[in-house]
């Protein structure tokens, strides 16, 4: 029997807080396998829409407008 399936087997023998915690801790350890190169690349693309908006490139919606909008849609 591979690791998987013994884990698997006896996951409900947990509490729910334990199965909560351990599904906390598989989601987190995905998110650490992101691409190192991620958090730059967000990063660029913040500070090249906060330029735009400081220039009047490109106009801001308020919350209003957009909940409009999504209404719609």
């Amino acid at each position: 029997m591979t690791t998987f399936e013994q884990v698997m087997e006896n996951v409900n023998e947990l509490s729910t807080n334990e199965r909560a915690l351990m599904a906390h801790h598989l989601i987190s350890s995905l998110d650490e396998k992101q691409d190192d190169n991620a958090q730059k690349v967000w990063m660029e693309v913040v500070d090249r829409r906060s330029a735009e908006m400081k220039s009047g490139k490109v106009q801001g919606l308020s919350w209003d407008e957009v909940e409009e909008i999504v209404k719609h849609t």
